[in-house]
């Protein structure tokens, strides 16, 4: 006998993280292998009522998904430039741990990724090279000489 998991997560309400919430969303549709569902019907739920005025007359889960991408990730060239001067100008927070300043790093890079905006390894590597304080430039060296 198959054991089965039901998973819950919350609709996009128009606030907050929407790529985060996408990825989360289709990571359980792909675990419970109906991540074809963005392409055939409306969803039995409807969403609050100012991301029904976003979607306005969608008849598909895949017609909804995309008006939702093209609502809350926005591929206009203000939009890819405000986040490219995020990115480029990144420091890490000293008041908060590391893994949350990373993963204000990850969503930048993430977020520019969504306005197909291709980042080298070398790009990535010296913006967070850069974003450590001088307060710990012994770290700072040791990464950046391989010492």
């Amino acid at each position: 006998m198959a054991a089965t998991a039901k998973f819950e997560m919350s609709m996009f309400d128009g606030r907050g993280d929407f790529s985060m919430w996408s990825q989360k969303m289709k990571a359980i549709l792909m675990q419970q292998r109906c991540a074809r569902a963005l392409d055939n019907s409306w969803p039995a739920e409807l969403p609050p009522d100012n991301v029904i005025r976003t979607i306005g007359e969608t008849k598909t889960a895949s017609e909804l998904w995309n008006k939702l991408k093209a609502q809350y990730e926005p591929k206009t060239v203000p939009n890819k430039c405000f986040l490219l001067k995020q990115f480029f100008s990144f420091k890490m927070d000293p008041s908060v741990d590391l893994e949350e300043n990373l993963n204000r790093f990850t969503k930048l890079t993430q977020d520019l990724a969504n306005c197909d905006e291709k980042l080298s390894q070398d790009q990535l590597a010296v913006v967070l090279l850069n974003s450590i304080s001088d307060r710990h430039r012994d770290l700072k060296n040791a990464l950046e000489y391989g010492r």
